[in-house]
């Protein structure tokens, strides 16, 4: 398959993340415990995938197994920080934060290595990001947040997300996950599942965990396995040579406009005049930047 194809697999697979998690609100699905099934799930299906164990004991002497726990940290905490921060500053701010994230591998790419930077990528750039910020503008605040814990969570999410990025554009860059290695991606989720499962503990030991349902169960199984290969592709992309500061702008955007779309076809959710805008702003992201 081509990149260009590869990359509308990965906008589709990362919509129906975001559809499910519409969907646990409505049948009542514990959030946590679906996430920590899912990296679980994430393991498995690369298991499933390569036919062996991904973490074998010799896994340590692997180049990418300190930045997969990292990594692994970095994706438990700031899922727990996004969930606060629906709470705290709205949904669409928290997306807007997490998608601007693409501006840390731009970065990257053009000061690091080089990425050829002209007008038409220049101006792409800047129709993304402006996509974001239409896409999630609703006609009236859901912020609850003071000052300070407003600064606190967005910073916290802008620059959580820009490191998990990053961090995966710098690691196929240098070539320290070659070829999108998929025991690489099994071990980031499985670490991720880990420090989730000792969260979960500690609640248990607490007396304040909530009572685990199949409804957990299976909303982790539909979540993990597109999981799993949102984030190979995003590295296996790369490895086919596409640029950081073409491919992360792209994909964020065309994640935000297929979300739009379908929360509007499927949810019947109304589209503002500020979402229209960032519509057609992101189709011309896609122009520019193809």
């Amino acid at each position: 398959m081509t990149a260009a194809v590869l990359l509308l697999i990965s906008i589709v697979l990362n919509v129906w993340l975001i559809i499910l998690f519409k969907l646990y609100g409505k049948f009542q699905v514990n959030n946590l415990y679906a996430i920590v099934v899912n990296y679980f799930v994430c393991f498995i299906t690369a298991w499933f995938v390569i036919g062996e164990n991904p973490s074998s004991i010799t896994v340590y002497q692997e180049p990418w197994f300190i930045p997969a726990i990292f990594l692994g940290f970095v994706f438990i905490t700031i899922f727990n920080v996004v969930a606060i921060a629906t709470q705290k500053i709205g949904i669409a701010i928290t997306i807007v934060f997490q998608k601007m994230s693409m501006i840390f591998p731009v970065i990257l790419g053009l000061v690091l290595f080089s990425e050829v930077l002209n007008l038409i990528k220049i101006l792409g750039i800047i129709t993304a990001i402006a996509s974001v910020i239409f896409l999630n503008m609703n006609e009236g605040s859901e912020t609850k947040a003071t000052r300070k814990e407003f600064l606190l969570l967005s910073m916290l999410i802008l620059f959580g997300s820009g490191i998990i990025d990053g961090g995966l554009f710098l690691l196929e860059k240098y070539q320290i996950v070659e070829s999108a290695d998929i025991k690489f991606v099994a071990n980031l989720f499985l670490n991720a599942g880990v420090i989730g499962l000792v969260v979960i503990l500690y609640h248990v030991i607490k007396g304040t965990a909530k009572r685990f349902t199949i409804k957990d169960l299976i909303g982790g199984v539909l979540l993990g396995i597109p999981n799993f290969f949102t984030i190979y592709l995003i590295l296996k992309i790369l490895n086919m040579g596409w640029e950081g500061s073409k491919f992360f702008p792209l994909n964020n955007v065309g994640i935000l406009a297929l979300s739009a779309l379908s929360g509007f076809l499927i949810f019947k959710e109304k589209l503002n005049k500020y979402n229209i805008i960032g519509l057609a702003l992101a189709f011309i992201t896609i122009l520019l930047l193809r």
